[in-house]
Order: C-alpha cells, then sequence, then structure tokens
C-alpha cells in the first residue's frame, strides 16, 4: 500500500510542472482584465479642456493652468500622475457646474456637468 501511495506521489510531482505551464499559457486567451483602466489626471486635465475649447496641446501643464483659471479642478488641485477617483471626477464635475453658471464659460452648468462626463468615458 505504501509502494503504491509513493508511486503516485512521484508521479504527481513530475506531472506538477507541466501542469502549470498548461494553466499559464490558458490565462492569455485574450480576454480583457475586470478592472477598469486607470486615468491619470494630467491625461484627463487635457480631454477636459480639448472638449471645453481651452486648449488644444497636449500640454497637462498648459490643460490643468486653464481649467485652474477658471475654478475647474479637484478640491486638492491637479496632480497629474494620480488616478481619477470617482470621488475626484465628482469633484471636477461639480466644479465644472459651477464654473460655468458664474459665467466662466459660455455654456449652462447642466453642459459643463455632461462634457465633463463624455471626456471622462473617453
Amino acid at each position: 500500500m505504501k509502494s503504491i501511495l509513493a508511486v503516485f506521489l512521484a508521479a504527481s510531482l513530475f506531472a506538477a510542472p507541466y501542469a502549470i505551464a498548461a494553466e499559464a499559457r490558458g490565462s492569455q486567451s485574450g480576454v480583457p482584465p475586470i478592472e477598469q483602466p486607470l486615468v491619470r489626471e494630467g491625461d484627463f486635465a487635457v480631454e477636459l479642456a480639448t472638449a471645453l475649447n481651452l486648449a488644444s496641446s497636449h500640454d497637462e501643464a498648459a490643460a490643468e493652468r486653464k481649467l485652474v483659471s477658471i475654478n475647474i479642478m479637484p478640491r486638492n488641485g491637479w496632480i497629474s500622475d494620480y488616478p481619477v477617483t470617482p470621488d475626484i471626477l465628482a469633484e471636477v464635475r461639480l466644479s465644472a457646474a459651477r464654473s460655468a453658471s458664474s459665467g466662466n464659460l459660455r455654456i449652462s452648468g447642466t453642459e459643463a456637468a455632461a462634457i465633463v462626463d463624455k471626456s471622462a468615458s473617453l
């Protein structure tokens, strides 16, 4: 009985590397990951400034300065390398609506919030 168990154990240890290799090949099947890709605040600022016709270049610092000049920013300011979280998005959305309502933009607060939402989905 012990010899059968020893043979079975040896055979399973011998086959283990092949099973691991087969599983590694199977996991690269092209299935998309579950989590959303992270978007940097700097990239988001460029998209938003372009959508609001405030900037046409892809310069993050210039886009952030233009947005700040009309009071569109997260509560703690733009931090280019930080990811855009749902909280940050809500803060930018609210500040864009307030900025439009105060006359800094030539659109309504609702339109400004919609542009923020559209920029976030890109």
